[in-house]
């Protein structure tokens, strides 16, 4: 069985589109509880899951290395990228000492032959999973991941 993401608006607001036929139907939860995932059929008799994300920004998964300055290191570390999206991205850094919440890192990336240089904060660290939040990026960098980001 497929599985389509719907994204919610902070209204709680977002449209279950069918994969199969294009059909679209708005959705809207009344209370802060949303569940992780559900069931649905389309009048076009097409049974699919829909999982509900409430996020900021748009996620894209990647997999691709980036270069990761830590503080207290002197080097860059290559890190890999799982997602990265307006807001931050998500990495796993392979070896040394895992970072910690809120630290800030630099982090550099290509992204169709163009670089991407930005610092982030660290918010979450789980294993070797990394989230960091950007807090600052240059003009050219943000214009480059928007347009990356574009469906």
């Amino acid at each position: 069985m497929e599985t389509v993401k719907v994204f919610l608006s902070d209204e709680r607001a977002g449209n279950v589109i069918c994969q199969k036929c294009g059909n679209a139907k708005p959705i809207k939860f009344q209370t802060n509880e949303i569940p992780r995932a559900a069931s649905a059929k389309c009048k076009c008799g097409n049974v699919f899951t829909i999982t509900f994300e409430k996020r900021q920004y748009y996620r894209k998964q990647v997999g691709m290395t980036a270069k990761c300055l830590f503080p207290g290191d002197a080097v860059e570390t290559l890190v890999k990228l799982i997602d990265v999206s307006q807001g931050g991205l998500c990495f796993v850094k392979p070896v040394g000492k895992s970072p910690e919440p809120d630290e800030i890192v630099k982090i550099s990336f290509e992204l169709e032959g163009r670089a991407i240089h930005g610092v982030a904060k660290i918010c979450n660290v789980r294993g070797d999973r990394v989230g960091a939040n950007f807090t600052s990026m240059d003009e050219h960098s943000r214009k480059v991941l928007g347009f990356f980001l574009m469906p």
